[in-house]
């Protein structure tokens, strides 16, 4: 039993050891204006983000939209650890028309440094939910200097084009990042 103790406090001792944490999430763009809200849930190492008024939509008289929402997420690393960004993800609501598409493109990263994007196209006429991910090689992993502060970055953008007059909506409703990290 005193091993089984010791196993349960040694996992959970190495898992708080870097267990960063995140401040106050910055927006802007065209969707994520004045009252869009973004709020932080999860764990340390796969947080997400729940945006509330991030919303892309057409009418009849306007057949092609774009929106736009970054995000700014400070960052402090525990001294002794770095983290990289390995992943991306996204939940969104759609009501597309025919004839019209969504595209929808996220990415990731470190401020200072580059991710590809995770793009997708959705043709209409189609509805319902969507969801989205991307995974980072190994290989191309950007890491974080050693301890610190930093900012991890989120770029989401959709884009509606019709070629007829109709009303679509897409609404993104939660990102989702996936960090690692080890000791440096």
């Amino acid at each position: 039993m005193k091993r089984l103790v010791l196993l349960a406090f040694a996992v959970a001792a190495a898992t708080s050891a870097h267990a960063q944490t995140f401040g106050e999430p910055t927006l802007g763009g065209t969707a994520c204006r004045s009252g869009t809200t973004a709020t932080i849930t999860g764990t340390a190492l796969n947080p997400l983000v729940v945006i509330d008024g991030f919303v892309a939509e057409t009418t009849a008289a306007s057949p092609m939209a774009r929106a736009t929402c970054t995000l700014a997420i400070p960052v402090d690393v525990p001294d002794g650890w770095s983290i990289a960004v390995v992943g991306a993800g996204y939940r969104l609501d759609a009501s597309i028309a025919g004839g019209t598409t969504a595209t929808v493109s996220v990415e990731a990263f470190l401020a200072g440094q580059q991710a590809p994007p995770l793009t997708r196209a959705i043709a209409g006429p189609l509805s319902g939910p969507f969801v989205g991910a991307s995974v980072v090689s190994p290989a191309d992993r950007q890491w974080s200097a050693c301890g610190g502060a930093g900012i991890v970055r989120l770029n989401a953008s959709v884009l509606l084009t019709g070629d007829a007059p109709a009303a679509s909506t897409v609404t993104v409703g939660q990102l989702r990042i996936k960090l690692a990290a080890r000791p440096c």
